[in-house]
């Protein structure tokens, strides 16, 4: 299955409502993504949002949350307004991505004298 087909704009989905819906930023997305995701025990519908100073564009990070098992539909925008229970993952998403930003510098800081 081509899964970019589980893409759709916020236009696609006007007047739908969504029971199993997370909202999120996925910029990048990490192995604690597909934890948290398949921890809710179900396929998802999933709002990505643009982070502040996102690393990757809408388009590629829509596409990776489609190819996650777990993930039944990628809104490209926010359509928290057409779901009757949201799960907000943006706060965890900006410490995850904090996290492994500091990793990133720790690991390639020059060793010490």
């Amino acid at each position: 299955m081509d899964t970019r087909k589980k893409i759709v704009s916020l236009a696609e989905v006007s007047g739908r409502v969504f029971d199993r819906f997370v909202v999120g930023y996925f910029d990048p997305v990490v192995a604690a993504h597909v934890t948290r995701l398949e921890a809710l025990g179900g396929p998802v519908t999933v709002s990505l949002l643009d982070p502040p100073d996102a690393i990757l564009p809408p388009r590629a990070r829509a596409e990776l949350v489609a190819a996650l098992g777990s993930v039944e539909t990628v809104i490209l925008g926010d359509a928290r307004d057409q779901a009757r229970q949201v799960i907000d993952l943006t706060g965890a998403d900006l410490e995850t991505r904090q996290a492994l930003i500091e990793r990133i510098r720790h690991r390639s800081a020059p060793p010490a004298p």
